[in-house]
């Protein structure tokens, strides 16, 4: 699975557009198949108005129902584009020293922060209980490589 997003639904100040996610995806996608020999149809894109919040979450739990994919075989997760942190709600039990929370930024987020789910932020609790779910069914060969 290959996320890249250069063209952010909300840019401006805070959340500037960015000019190398694109191509990253592009030449991980040319290593994947020339290099490893993996098939396109076997590699998921997700580029700018694709990469929503639900859709990224879809396609990670899209991994653990597929069918081609044996346990123990290896899945990457690629996301090229923005990250972010926050404090964390005051409803997670973050506990220790850890006053932050990381996240990855889909396209649709809103920087100037929302209620509505479908404009946060991916956080890492999030990114860990849907790659713990895919590892449950197909073992935990994942790599998951952030370029943030």
């Amino acid at each position: 699975m290959l996320v890249g997003i250069d063209k952010y639904k909300h840019s401006g100040s805070s959340l500037r557009e960015l000019s190398g996610c694109q191509s990253d995806v592009a030449d991980m996608k040319d290593f994947l198949m020339t290099t490893l020999g993996v098939s396109q149809d076997r590699i998921t894109v997700l580029l700018n108005e694709e990469a929503t919040r639900s859709n990224i979450k879809r396609e990670i739990r899209a991994l653990a129902k597929n069918s081609r994919i044996q346990k123990g075989d290896p899945i990457l997760i690629y996301f090229a584009g923005h990250g972010t942190q926050t404090p964390p709600p005051k409803s997670w039990g973050a506990g220790g020293n850890i006053d932050k929370i990381q996240m990855v930024v889909p396209h649709n987020f809103d920087p100037q922060g929302s209620r509505n789910e479908e404009t946060q932020g991916i956080p890492d609790i999030v990114l860990g209980a849907l790659l713990a779910e895919v590892a449950r069914v197909k073992g935990d060969n994942i790599v998951g490589l952030l370029v943030i």
